[in-house]
């Protein structure tokens, strides 16, 4: 450090920027420094000027600035912003080590009937809960996020297999089913958990986040309580079911249907009787 200023100043002959200080007391502290030479009047460098300014709240501020933009605000994990920008690292780190990493996308089960029935207060005490028991539930260089609402991303760096994130995702539906005493309340919670891995389901962020999210669904229409992990067959199954429900949506908004009746006829008599739809 010391040597750059020095190269600046004879260079230019000023130099400015931010380093660590020594108190008096022993401290240090960060500090913006100002140097500047000063010359006379036949230009020789006579003197220097220095301009220091301790920068310790300014930089407190920023770091409280940055948490704030970077974490939920309600469980303090990191939010999607976070999220996407560690998911990026963890990829980049899987395709230079050519291993496998999984995500695994939780969603509270029946989430909304708890905010309707008791109130968004105790919704929120129970959003907190479930983030302190998945930190627990990691390790220190996975990832534990809230997307909004009930949902959660875990990341799981450099897996060893697909096992691992099965028993991940079974330590964290145990960890949830516990009963959870919310002031005068006591719930009992479920989750169900989607679950998508590198390089097989998956080469991009998009991809995994999204085919994470359909295994989640998958999940819940299983029954829910459960975790199901993500395949091709699964994929299309879904996206086969979306067009059709597209489908039926388009063919009722644009009166495709008609009403047909099937009559009823007496078989004695062949006289007809009635109608069915």
């Amino acid at each position: 450090m010391f040597r750059q200023i020095w190269c600046a100043m004879q260079d230019q002959g000023h130099w400015q920027g931010e380093i660590w200080a020594q108190r008096r007391g022993g401290g240090r502290y960060p500090a913006w420094l100002s140097l500047a030479a000063i010359a006379d009047q036949h230009g020789v460098v006579s003197n220097y000027m220095l301009i220091l300014s301790d920068i310790s709240e300014r930089k407190r501020s920023e770091e409280t600035t940055r948490h704030q933009a970077e974490h939920d605000f309600l469980t303090d994990l990191p939010n999607r912003v976070l999220l996407l920008d560690r998911l990026s690292l963890a990829l980049t780190a899987a395709r230079r080590n050519h291993s496998m990493l999984a995500i695994l996308f939780l969603d509270l089960d029946r989430f909304k009937h708890i905010n309707d029935t008791l109130g968004h207060h105790v919704g929120d005490l129970l959003l907190k809960e479930v983030a302190a028991r998945l930190v627990k539930c990691v390790r220190a260089v996975d990832t534990v996020s809230r997307q909004g609402g009930d949902e959660f991303v875990i990341i799981l760096a450099d897996i060893g297999g697909i096992d691992q994130a099965a028993h991940v995702a079974a330590s964290v539906l145990q960890a949830i089913t516990q009963t959870y005493e919310l002031e005068q309340h006591r719930l009992d919670v479920t989750t169900s958990i989607g679950i998508s891995i590198f390089p097989d389901d998956g080469a991009d962020i998009e991809t995994l986040v999204k085919n994470a999210d359909l295994a989640m669904y998958h999940a819940k229409e299983g029954g829910r309580n459960r975790f199901q992990f993500f395949s091709a067959e699964m994929n299309a199954q879904i996206v086969e079911r979306v067009a059709f429900e597209n489908g039926l949506r388009g063919a009722l908004r644009e009166g495709q249907f008609e009403l047909e009746f099937q009559p009823e006829v007496d078989i004695a008599s062949g006289a007809t009787l009635g109608a069915e739809p």
